[in-house]
């Protein structure tokens, strides 16, 4: 009987160890995610500037093959005469 009781607080014992140690995880990830969110939200400005420039350039480009295909084969178009 005494062996048992002894058991028992034992695993008593660990168990609360394992509860403070995942207790402990939890608030480390918790406090961490809560100093995430204040973080200020990423600007896309400067992606948004280097996707429009791409844009542009490649509508530049493609007026230019347009109009070399144009003048190629004879077809009048007022953009392009």
């Amino acid at each position: 009987m005494r062996q048992s009781t002894q058991i028992d607080e034992r695993l008593a014992e660990e168990c609360r160890a394992e509860d403070a140690a995942f207790d402990d995880e939890f608030t480390r990830v918790r406090n961490l995610l809560a100093e995430l969110r204040q973080r200020p939200q990423p600007d896309h400005a400067q992606a948004r500037k280097h996707r429009d420039g791409a844009l542009g350039e490649a509508e530049r480009q493609l007026d230019a093959d347009l109009e070399a295909l144009f003048l190629q084969y004879g077809v009048n178009d007022n953009r392009y005469t």
